[in-house]
């Protein structure tokens, strides 16, 4: 089994990039809120501590860039008739 240097995986954990889904977090956000009981009109989304919640989540890794995106995707196919 390859086992990499030991350089290599400290250049690579100080090089990560972290690409949030902010559909998918806030819909698993919700998720956790209704398994505890709080009534998520009660929390402000939009005020969570993002830094602290991947800090903790994410220990030993050095973030370089965060990149934020949230996109909800529609499209149709379209169905044809044949005559």
């Amino acid at each position: 089994m390859y086992s990499p240097p030991i350089f290599a995986i400290i250049f690579l954990m100080s090089k990560c990039i972290l690409f949030i889904d902010g559909e998918n977090l806030f819909h698993k956000v919700e998720e956790i809120l209704k398994e505890e009981g709080i009534d998520k009109a009660a929390v402000d989304l939009a005020s969570l501590d993002l830094n602290k919640l991947f800090r903790e989540a994410l220990k030993g890794f050095i973030i370089s860039r965060k990149i934020f995106y949230a996109a909800r995707l529609h499209f149709q196919i379209p169905i044809y008739s044949q005559p």
